[in-house]
């Protein structure tokens, strides 16, 4: 009798347990890319587009393509299955576009990057790496797919090509490459500890008096990033 109800109050805990913790994966209602790219791309990207466009209309996939900053914001990304990164002008993103899209592929979002491997040091460390750093093997998946070096990457799924040496799209391993960065077509921002960062914007300057300069403190932050700090 004492085993019995022993039993059922372990049995009520576990439901119990269940119904607090809170389930944060989500899986999209759709299988949508977001392509960045300059506003007049190039001939590699342009073809690379087309390849792309036909192969996600044969599947009733959708392709957006922007050349600004608007839609890199979490709550729109996370909507995307997989980010396309461009030849873009990484001078031009801000700190919380940085924030949101390494949060993005912690949460196990897609990110394929097609760009020169020489970029401004210490700018994105993320993006650096991306670009430059050793995948994570994927067991059963080769090394490249449609000209792609593919890999796992911060907790998502990285595809990278160095736009100098791209030997152009190949289109027959395109679907396999679309599916690796699709994966299951979900994200999870629950267990991502990278917070996000605030844009300028809800910041508002107030000059208290003029010509008054303390000295200057540099902190060296822990992903190489530099900080300056000056007191006027």
């Amino acid at each position: 009798m004492k085993l019995t109800r022993l039993t059922a109050c372990l049995v009520f805990l576990c439901l119990l347990w269940q119904c607090s913790t809170e389930k944060t994966k989500v899986t999209r209602p759709e299988v949508s890319f977001l392509a960045l790219c300059r506003a007049a791309p190039g001939e590699t990207v342009s073809e690379l587009l087309k390849g792309w466009q036909k192969a996600a209309a044969g599947r009733n996939w959708r392709l957006d393509t922007t050349h600004t900053f608007a839609l890199l914001d979490e709550d729109t990304l996370k909507t995307y299955s997989a980010l396309l990164l461009l030849n873009i002008e990484e001078d031009s993103l801000r700190i919380w576009h940085h924030a949101d899209i390494e949060r993005y592929a912690a949460a196990g979002g897609g990110v394929l990057a097609l760009d020169s491997v020489d970029v401004t040091p210490y700018l994105w460390p993320f993006y650096e790496g991306l670009l430059n750093d050793t995948l994570d093997g994927v067991e059963g998946l080769p090394p490249k797919l449609a000209g792609f070096e593919v890999g796992g990457w911060k907790g998502g799924r990285a595809a990278r090509a160095a736009l100098s040496d791209f030997p152009g799209l190949d289109r027959t391993e395109l679907p396999a490459l679309l599916e690796f960065l699709i994966d299951d077509n979900s994200y999870d921002y629950g267990p991502v500890t990278l917070p996000r960062a605030p844009h300028d914007n809800r910041f508002t300057k107030v000059v208290l008096d003029d010509d008054i300069y303390e000295p200057m403190e540099m902190v060296i932050l822990p992903d190489l990033k530099v900080l300056f700090l000056e007191r006027r």
